[in-house]
């Protein structure tokens, strides 16, 4: 399990782009990979589902999340992901089938945003 999470990791610094994974079942989970604009790309949030059983990763969809999602960060309890963009903190609901339903945002400042995490016991979101 701990070679799967590094090789998912080396993979985001890789690309560099930020991701964060939600358990489904015990050998099922969905992926949420954010990237930013490039010369050769368009940044944007994109789902897949992962079998950490098979150790497969196959590309789900295209999110509606704001094309410039820069750092993420999920509450596994509340089902809610949280990105960072712009001064901008936004609030997804992670439905049943992976996808994500806008449910807020908060603008903080003109900063462009940082690393944001949730504290231990995922009370607290810190950006």
């Amino acid at each position: 399990m701990i070679s799967r999470a590094f090789s998912l990791l080396a993979l985001g610094i890789l690309l560099q782009c930020s991701f964060v994974v939600h358990g489904q079942k015990a050998e099922n989970y969905w992926m949420y990979l954010a990237t930013s604009d490039t010369k050769d790309s368009i940044g944007g949030m994109s789902i897949y589902q992962w079998n950490a059983q098979n150790c497969v990763l196959t590309f789900y969809k295209k999110s509606k999340a704001p094309k410039q999602a820069r750092y993420l960060e999920i509450n596994t309890s509340k089902r809610k992901l949280f990105s960072v963009a712009n001064g901008i903190i936004s609030t997804y609901v992670i439905l049943d089938d992976g996808t994500l339903q806008f449910a807020n945002e908060f603008f903080y400042g003109k900063e462009k945003g940082g690393f944001i995490a949730l504290d231990k016991n995922q009370e607290f979101l810190l950006c």
